[in-house]
């Protein structure tokens, strides 16, 4: 069962420091999937850290192939960024900032965050309310 990730999932405000490995899908087309303000930083003896890809793993680990499908990075930092697009889905980068930004998925002002800081929580906002956004998410400082 661990190769299954039902979505809609969202990831929102998150920071992994001195992370070693990579965050993202991790293999068999993980769906509907919001990175929110995710922050990542890698530890510096480690390949692969510091970075947040949705790329087609192939035939690594138990051929995990495409590793997720119409996922969202919005107002993401990293080190590196990889968004690739999967044949029949889509994959975004909107408003994310890395020293290397690369891949063939949908790319939205690259290296300059954009307003809303928070999708979710500009959506949630809209849909419930600021004061249930306040309290699912916290106040926003």
């Amino acid at each position: 069962m661990h190769s299954l990730a039902a979505g809609p999932n969202a990831f929102v405000d998150c920071t992994a420091e001195l992370a070693h490995s990579d965050s993202g899908p991790h293999h068999r087309w993980s769906v509907g999937v919001l990175y929110d303000n995710i922050r990542e930083s890698g530890a510096k003896d480690t390949s692969g850290s510091g970075a947040i890809n949705i790329v087609n793993r192939g035939s690594k680990g138990t051929g995990h192939g495409w590793a997720g499908a119409n996922q969202v990075l919005w107002n993401c930092e990293a080190e590196s960024i990889t968004v690739e697009q999967p044949p029949t889905a889509q994959n975004w980068a909107i408003g994310c900032i890395a020293k290397k930004l690369d891949g063939d998925g949908y790319w939205e002002s690259k290296g300059t965050h954009l307003s809303p800081r928070s999708l979710f929580r500009a959506q949630l906002t809209e849909r419930l309310g600021k004061s249930v956004a306040d309290a699912v998410l916290g106040k926003e400082g």
